[in-house]
């Protein structure tokens, strides 16, 4: 029996379910290319993202978004590389990190990023980049458990979303 192709197709899309909330749309075409952006806050945006450590950051995404594919559909299991490979092609820090900086630049000035970065650089920034990770996948888990405890007013909305409306049926004469 062969996997469905929309099934596995979701599944690559999603991420594998890395990221908990998804657009409703597509998101727009980055203006990463057309936006003007200034060049001091371009050049501390990179020098942030260095401090920050985002290229470990993005490598563990890349892994953590590969293994879920693989959690989910273990017969992609023979493709697993493929799939890293592909990730890493559109997603991995090589790939994005100009645009990440120019997201910076347009978010904020090179004096608000050397800031970030000045802050990034003492022992509590260093710590805050270092459990961040933690504390949101700690936030994740309490998010799912706090949904897992109250999925019965859940199923109650979604039946009663799904159920025909009396007012809707024709009237019997």
């Amino acid at each position: 029996m062969k996997l469905p192709v929309t099934l596995t197709l979701a599944t690559l899309i999603g991420l594998g379910g890395l990221w908990a909330e998804q657009p409703a749309t597509p998101p727009a075409a980055p203006q990463a290319q057309s936006a003007s952006v200034d060049l001091a806050a371009l050049s501390e945006a990179k020098k942030l993202l260095q401090e920050m450590d985002f290229k470990t950051v993005y490598k563990k995404i890349v892994d953590q978004a590969t293994e879920n594919v693989i959690r989910r559909q273990p017969r992609l299991a023979s493709v697993k590389d493929k799939i890293r490979a592909f990730y890493e092609k559109y997603i991995g820090f090589d790939a994005i990190k100009d645009d990440l900086a120019r997201i910076y630049a347009r978010n904020f000035t090179a004096k608000e990023l050397q800031d970030i970065e000045a802050f990034y650089k003492t022992p509590t920034g260093k710590k805050a980049l270092s459990i961040t990770p933690k504390i949101m996948a700690q936030g994740r888990q309490l998010g799912m458990q706090k949904i897992i405890a109250h999925i019965d007013e859940l199923k109650s909305i979604v039946m009663e979303a799904m159920a025909p409306k009396a007012s809707q049926t024709p009237a019997k004469k």
